[in-house]
Formats: C-alpha cells, structure tokens, sequence
C-alpha cells in the first residue's frame, strides 16, 4: 500500500505548504534552557472537507492503478474475483491512510500545542483562544474530540468493508461494498465540517504571527488607536499594514524590516500593534492584550507614538494618550524609549508643552521626520536595542 501510494505521488506536507524550518530561531533563556521561537509557524493545517475527499480519492485511484498493472503483468488475462478484492482491499486501506495520517498529525500537534513554545507565542496562543471563545463559544477541544472520533470512524468503517471485500467473489458485490464505504466516509467528512473548519482558523491565526529574528533589533509601535502607528510603519519599513481612518483598524501584530546596505549593512524589524486604551489591564480586550504581551515578553525597543492634533477619536483624546503614554513608562522602566509625535502636518503644538522632550515630529503625509526616524532608529540599534537597558531619551 506504502508503494502504490508512493506511486501515486503522496506527499503531503509537500502540498500543504509549511514554513521553512530555518525560520526557527533558538533563544538562550535566563535559566540556560533553549526556547524555539517560530513553533506556530510550522503548524500542519487541514484543507477542506472536500478537498481531503478528493485528495483521498487521487491517492486511492493510483493504487488501484499500480495494484491493476502488477496483477495483470502476472496473469496476463482478465483478474479473476479474489485480485479483483484484492486490488480494491487494498485501495481502501491506502484510501483509509490518506486521511487518517494527516488527521492524526492535527491531532499530535493539538495535544502538545503550547509544549516549548517562546513566552511570547504562549500568550499569543492563549490570546487566540480566548478570542475564538468569546466571539464565537468555539473551543479547540471540541473540535479536537471530534476530529478523533471521525479519525476513528473512518478508520473502521474501511477496515470493515476491506474484510467483507475479502470474503466476496462476485465483482459487482465488491464494487457495491467498495463504493458504499467511500460515500460513507464523504458523509463523516460532512458531518464534521464545522470541527475541521474551526481547527483550520485556529491553524490560520497562530500560523499568521509574525516570524521575528531575535538576532535582530527589533522596535516595538504602541499608543492609543488611531494615532498613525501603522501608517509610519508603512512609510519607513517594508511593512504593509492597513489604514484606515477608524478605530483599532489594526486587530493583529504585524512586522516591517528596515535594511540599509551601506557601511557594512544594517537592519532593524519595526511592529506595528493593536491600538491600546489608558485603562486596568484586566479591562483590556484581546488585541490590547497581544500589544502587551509583545512589550512583555520580545526584547525590544519602544516606540511610543503620540498624536497632538486631537484628530484621533474619542477615545484617543490627548489626555488619554499622555495617561497612557505615562502608565506604560511605568510599566516598562528600564526599556529603551523612542517619542514620536505622529500627523506632523496637522501640528500646532510643541511637543515640550507636554513633557514630552526631543520627540521626532513625523509626517506620512509630507515626508518630513521620516528620513530622522530611520536615523535614529539606527542610531539607537547600534547602541544594543536589548530588552533591558538603561532608559534612553532620544
């Protein structure tokens, strides 16, 4: 069966295209162990329902191929009934294999998800968790039991069917059996659309967290909704967030790099975040959260970005952005801290009048502070850029 499956080109992790392994990246940890950042990535995921069927169906016509040619090269006549059974015995199992392999890597994966992971993609995974259950009641247990009782079930209605094929004679019976097993599994597969579906957006959403180089320094954007983070990373990095004029239009983290080629090469990675509110962090929903746990758990420099022109929102409003901006400093003491005042164009404000000093005055509009920022985005890389360093003013 191993053979005709081979035969039949089964490959498939090649077809479910996964992450390149080189994209796994081994931080030494305080206490000497090494964590893998970038385990998400290379999660196996599910192709639909029906997909799955087909790709089955393809497996198991290339073994009843390969299997057909071998008997008859050794008979040289029609097959009589027990190589006809044989034959289709045999495409069932590989059938059977076709799905339940790929099933039960899912299902490996799910029972050792959060084993090893960096803290970071932790709480990411926590996070998602969390917000599948809130928005839609979704647990991946659920579906991961239902997953293997459908692994379980197909697997027997097939060996069942290839028995009764076994003790058949007349080739019409064969076919009938053979045949009804597969419309069988085709129902399974249905009837537990809904589990493979929600394991495939959970697959979907951890798989599309970022891949950061801890080799690199790394620049962390926060402030309240609204204020431009995402249209500086758009502007200064190969980043390419959404903007648009409205509230948390940035619902996940998204990273851009910095490269510059002369004296010797330099690169910094800059991510854009969920847009956080000045409040309780118990209070905070998911994507204020995932902000938070990057400042916590990535070695990184902040970025605090802050927009004077009061053209932010209502919950954005300046004194919320100082309060927050301030609650953040306190959270985060010995990290290094970069101001930048965002919509430079609409300013008609100093900066200082808020306590806010040497703050780089940035407009995605015009250009001007841009040129700057890269500047002293490399200025301040050079200087180390590590999690926990003395407090910089730049």
């Amino acid at each position: 069966v191993r053979q005709a499956m081979l035969a039949g080109g089964w490959r498939w992790r090649a077809m479910h295209s996964q992450p390149d392994v080189s994209e796994v990246v081994e931080l030494s940890t305080a206490r000497g162990g090494e964590v893998k950042l970038g385990k998400l990535r290379q999660l196996v995921n599910l192709p639909p329902f029906d997909e799955m069927f087909g790709i089955a169906r393809k497996k198991m016509l290339a073994c009843i191929d390969v299997e057909l040619r071998k008997a008859h090269k050794k008979k040289k006549s029609e097959l009589n009934a027990l190589d006809f059974a044989n034959v289709h015995k045999l495409s069932l199992l590989a059938f059977s294999s076709s799905i339940s392999i790929p099933l039960g890597e899912v299902l490996k994966q799910n029972e050792n998800l959060l084993k090893g992971l960096h803290d970071f993609e932790r709480v990411a995974a926590e996070l998602i968790f969390e917000d599948s259950r809130r928005n839609n009641g979704q647990e991946l247990d659920n579906a991961t039991a239902g997953i293997t009782e459908l692994r379980k079930q197909i697997v027997f209605d097939l060996k069942d069917a290839s028995s009764k094929i076994s003790k058949l004679k007349n080739k019409d019976e064969i076919m009938l059996v053979h045949n009804t097993a597969l419309q069988k599994s085709k129902v399974l597969l249905a009837q537990h659309n809904n589990d493979i579906k929600l394991i495939r957006n959970y697959v979907k959403r951890f798989r599309s967290l970022p891949f950061i180089d801890l080799s690199v320094p790394l620049f962390v954007l926060v402030g309240a909704p609204n204020v431009g983070k995402s249209s500086i990373v758009k502007a200064v990095s190969t980043g390419e967030p959404e903007v648009a004029d409205y509230i948390f239009t940035t619902r996940k983290i998204l990273l851009g790099h910095i490269y510059d080629t002369t004296y010797g090469g330099w690169q910094c990675q800059v991510m854009d975040t969920p847009g956080v509110l000045s409040r309780n962090d118990e209070d905070r929903n998911v994507m204020e959260k995932m902000t938070i746990a990057a400042m916590e758990n990535l070695p990184s420099n902040i970025i605090f970005v802050t927009d004077l022109s009061e053209t932010s929102g209502s919950k954005s409003k300046l004194e919320l952005q100082l309060a927050l901006r301030q609650d953040l400093r306190g959270k985060f003491p010995n990290r290094r801290w970069l101001d930048v005042i965002s919509k430079g164009d609409l300013l008609e404000i100093d900066p200082s009048e808020f306590g806010i000093e040497n703050a780089v005055v940035v407009s995605c509009i015009t250009g001007d502070g841009l040129e700057k920022l890269r500047v002293l985005l490399k200025e301040q890389s050079g200087a180390g850029g590590g999690a926990e360093e003395e407090r910089v003013n730049v």
